[in-house]
């Protein structure tokens, strides 16, 4: 089954990560440093679905 869910850059859950024009961008701090990004995700209430664990994975595009 699925599980539908979103994607925050903060917690207070206002600023949802999009995609394509809508997608968040990040400027990085240079290719010799490590760079984290946190995000919050946030599940609708009533979705129709059994009980159990569910997983997915998310991928980043990056840009040079």
């Amino acid at each position: 089954e699925s599980l539908h869910y979103d994607i925050y850059r903060d917690p207070a859950h206002s600023q949802i990560w999009g995609r394509g024009a809508d997608a968040i961008h990040l400027t990085s701090k240079g290719t010799s440093q490590a760079q984290q990004l946190t995000v919050f995700g946030r599940i609708p209430p009533r979705q129709d679905v059994e009980p159990g664990a569910y997983s997915d994975v998310l991928t980043a595009a990056v840009d040079f």
